[in-house]
Parts: C-alpha cells; structure tokens; sequence
C-alpha cells in the first residue's frame, strides 16, 4: 500500500486573501471547501488511472482499493492556523488473475490429474510447464506460472498455481510498480494547482456572495 500528500502553499492564500478582499474565515471557508473538493479529485483521478494501466473487470475491486482520508480541525485550531488535511492511501497488493482482463493460454492440454486414492492434485514434475497470462492493461506484461494450469474453480476462471501438499492457489499478478510511480507523479505535479484553482474560484464567489457562515462544515 501507499500514502500520498500534498503540501500548500499557505502564503499564496494569504496572498489571494488579502487580493479579492476576503476575511479571514472565508478564505478558511474557502480552504475547507476546496480541500473538500480536491480529495474527490484525487480520488477520481486515481481510479481512473488505475483502470486505465490495470484494466480491471470491475470498477469497484479499484475503488475499494483507494480511500481519501481528511483530517478535520476544530475552529479553534483553524484560527490558529492548523488547517485541516488530507491524505490519498491506495493498496498496491496483487491483483488475482480473474481480475483482470486478458487471456489465458495453456502451454500444453493437458488434464490436470488427481491422485487416485485421496483425489488431490498432483504435482508435476515439470515446473517450467505453466499457464500464461496475457492481461489487457498497458502497464502490465504477460506473465508464465511455472506448475500452473487454467481451470475453472471457487466460481473463477483463472490460472491455478499446484501447492506443496497437493492445494491449489489463485495466480496473482503485481501491479505496485505499473502504477505506484504514474499516481505519484501526477499528483506531485498537478494536485496543487487543482487545489489553488477550487481556492480561488470558491473564495472569489464569497465574496462576491458575501458568503460569512457555514465555516465549519466547509461550504
């Protein structure tokens, strides 16, 4: 799993403060309000790049994956000037191959055997004889699963890998350094202007709203 944050520049909302003539708490109005909106922002970006390098077949084995988690400060703490925060986690564990979309290939059909007398899988002695993985994703590559074979079981159609003692195991692909990078660098790189952008446009509004409640729920 990961964590991300991101910092802001709190001399610039001065700055835009003391610009379009705001008080003090609507530019935290503002502030709440925007971060409220930045972290949806973070949380639909992320999503949706993880689709887009993974592809999934459901959204929401992604999106329970992703949780957006903001840090709510009291009004005596805001005047302060401890602001309220957020923070980005996404798990990064391994997908199972069911998961995903692509194809399957067998390297040789055969019947996966079972011994005769207890039932159980029987290992071959052949390891490097294995089902493949060809996933749809752009960020992933095709993978071989030595002692492997496609077989439909528990309700998926996958890739089974033969355990010591005769189990089987669902394959499972990685996917922490397809994506990892490629989420931390957008939001190194854009989350700040996201969030100055939703500022200004909120506090320019109070103003011109005369907007002077609502502080503590951020809107």
């Amino acid at each position: 799993m990961n964590a991300q944050m991101f910092d802001i520049d709190m001399q610039a909302l001065f700055d835009l403060r003391d610009a379009v003539g705001a008080s003090q708490d609507q530019m935290l109005m503002a502030y709440n309000r925007a971060l409220d909106r930045t972290t949806k922002h973070m949380y639909r970006v992320s999503v949706g790049m993880i689709i887009e390098e993974l592809a999934p077949k459901s959204r929401k084995q992604v999106s329970r994956r992703v949780r957006p988690f903001i840090k709510r400060r009291n009004v005596t703490r805001e005047q302060a000037g401890d602001l309220s925060s957020v923070k980005l986690w996404y798990g990064l564990n391994p997908f199972k191959v069911s998961e995903l979309k692509g194809t399957l290939r067998q390297a040789r059909g055969k019947k996966q055997q079972r011994d005769p007398e207890t039932g159980r899988f029987l290992k071959k002695k052949n390891k490097g004889d294995g089902a493949t993985f060809s996933p749809r994703g752009r960020s992933l590559s095709a993978t071989t699963f030595p002692d492997s074979f496609i077989a439909t079981r528990y309700g998926h159609r996958s890739i089974w890998i033969r355990q010591d003692g005769g189990g089987i195991a669902e394959a499972r692909v990685d996917i922490a350094e397809s994506v990892e990078d490629k989420i931390d660098d957008y939001i190194f790189e854009n989350i700040a202007a996201v969030f100055m952008r939703y500022f200004e446009q909120d506090l320019r509004g109070r103003v011109a709203g005369n907007v002077t409640t609502g502080r503590r729920a951020g809107r």
